[in-house]
């Protein structure tokens, strides 16, 4: 069953944000290979909202674990 997850990240400044964005614009299938669907929005200037689409729960937690790496 596909498993939702919605995050929402506070950064230092809208640079530090923008350059996350675009490495992940650029590098979203290889860093994150089971994700399905994603959506990010600015939700104020130094903070993003982002929607990712999995095909189930366990590849969900699979990214998270990938994402803490990253981040």
């Amino acid at each position: 069953m596909p498993y939702v997850r919605i995050n929402m990240v506070e950064f230092k400044s809208k640079e530090d944000m923008q350059r996350d964005m675009d490495e992940l614009q650029n590098n979203m299938k290889s860093l994150f290979p089971e994700m399905r669907l994603f959506i990010s929005m600015e939700a104020s200037e130094t903070s993003n909202v982002g929607i990712a689409v999995y095909d189930d729960k366990e590849a969900a937690d699979r990214a998270v674990e990938k994402r803490k790496k990253r981040m």
